[in-house]
């Protein structure tokens, strides 16, 4: 069986990790729909309300883009879906490989990580957050980066709760006039 995140559980199943009753797989092909679809509701999270009102307009080439990527695996990532001890899915984590932004070092990187809204504060997000931590450790990466849009104040606490840092800011001013 394993260790609290072992990459093969060495037991015929697809688990790569299992903390408590909280199962990680690999999504495979079969799952990446669900990785989407997280992307999708994390994505409109984090935008604020006028942005989210226009969503139809970008929404669409962000999931394109983060499903081919995700596919053809262009990042070095890897996504995994979290399951409980009844099979539900509970949320997902989707990890990859950048260059810090200014050192341009290797680092892991945090491309989504998600939370079914019903099972969100119950140490799901930290478990998902830990195993990506622990995947880079593995893969030689001292750091491992992430964004969070600013309307997403839950998970801007909870990622300071976590000791990630802010470095840098994204500013930006609309330049269209809201109908």
């Amino acid at each position: 069986m394993v260790n609290r995140y072992g990459a093969d559980m060495g037991d015929g199943t697809d688990i790569c990790a299992h903390v408590g009753d909280i199962s990680l797989r690999r999504a495979g092909d079969e799952g990446i729909g669900y990785v989407i679809d997280c992307v999708r509701r994390s994505v409109e999270a984090s935008v604020g309300e006028d942005e989210r009102r226009f969503s139809d307009l970008w929404i669409r080439d962000i999931l394109t883009i983060s499903e081919t990527s995700l596919r053809e695996r262009r990042m070095d990532d890897e996504a995994y879906i979290a399951s409980d001890s009844d099979g539900e899915r509970v949320g997902m984590v989707w990890i990859g490989a950048s260059r810090d932004e200014f050192t341009c070092d290797a680092t892991g990187y945090l491309l989504g990580i998600f939370v079914e809204p019903e099972y969100r504060r119950k140490g799901i997000g930290s478990i998902l957050l830990s195993f990506a931590e622990d995947v880079c450790k593995r893969n030689g990466y001292l750091h491992m980066s992430l964004n969070v849009g600013y309307a997403n104040g839950s998970a801007r606490g909870f990622y300071d709760s976590r000791g990630y840092m802010v470095r840098s800011e994204v500013r930006r001013k609309e330049l269209y006039r809201t109908l």
